[in-house]
């Protein structure tokens, strides 16, 4: 498939008899285009280019920007106050709903876990949410994050959350020691 657009040219290529998961994105561009869509951030774990060809030199590298103290704390305690308001779970047990209380528990639980892990871990990239989280964040909070993930009962429902307490509490003093 080729993108056309005025300014860059750009075609996601995949060869026969390689790995599904293996693309080439092959981009052709103006010299007067802007660089920003071509920078990428030196160390970093998500974007990692093989630069094969590039006559004019239009890939440039920079040091990541300084992370926003501010808005991780802020995010935290959202996030942090959403799991304290477990009750919009157990609620949904008490009441034998299951698919209620599986939303509420995906929304209350799972997800500002999983955000407060990666500004844990991977504050630079913490609203990933589950992509690449197995090879971002350690093998031992991926574990606790996957029995939090595998749930078919209320009583898992209700076993997630004690170890989501004891998870934002671990975190928690992590946090305000990095932080």
């Amino acid at each position: 498939m080729i993108k056309i657009t005025k300014e860059i040219y750009q075609s996601n290529i995949h060869l026969e008899n390689t790995s599904e998961y293996l693309t080439i994105d092959l981009a052709a561009q103006n010299d007067s285009r802007s660089r920003d869509c071509t920078c990428f951030i030196n160390g970093s774990i998500t974007e990692v280019p093989k630069v094969i060809f590039d006559k004019k030199n239009i890939i440039t590298f920079k040091e990541a920007d300084k992370i926003d103290k501010e808005l991780l704390k802020n995010v935290f305690e959202e996030k942090k106050n959403r799991i304290l308001q477990y009750s919009r779970v157990t609620k949904y047990i008490k009441r034998n709903q299951y698919l209620e209380c599986f939303m509420e528990y995906e929304k209350q639980i799972l997800k500002p876990i999983v955000t407060i892990s990666r500004i844990i871990y991977t504050p630079d990239i913490y609203d990933y949410e589950l992509c690449h989280i197995s090879r971002h964040i350690p093998k031992d909070v991926v574990a606790k994050i996957e029995q939090l993930c595998k749930i078919s009962s209320f009583e898992d429902i209700e076993k997630n959350i004690s170890l989501s307490l004891e998870l934002l509490d671990s975190f928690e003093k992590k946090f305000k020691q990095s932080f």
